[in-house]
């Protein structure tokens, strides 16, 4: 029975290791990033759509930082260059 507790505990401290350690925090962080991103492209479209302009920008200002944040550069060069269009 003590074996049992003590196996137990190391396996959890190894899992709680590599969750912090090891990448899966990042992990996880990286796909609340991803929605996030997610979230400020479609706010931005829809924006964009309902032709208020100044909403517009400032969508795409949200939508270009997150792009950043990603590390994304394509996907934010291409929102600052239609956040820099005339309407």
């Amino acid at each position: 029975m003590r074996h049992t507790k003590t196996t137990l505990l190391v396996i959890f401290v190894a899992l709680l290791a590599w969750y912090f350690l090891g990448g899966g925090i990042k992990l996880h962080l990286r796909s609340e990033m991803t929605q996030m991103t997610r979230d400020a492209a479609e706010e931005y479209q829809q924006a964009r759509q309902e032709g208020n302009h100044i909403d517009a920008y400032a969508q795409a200002g949200l939508a270009a930082a997150a792009y950043l944040q990603m590390e994304d550069w394509e996907k934010e060069a291409a929102i600052v260059g239609i956040g820099n269009e005339k309407p």
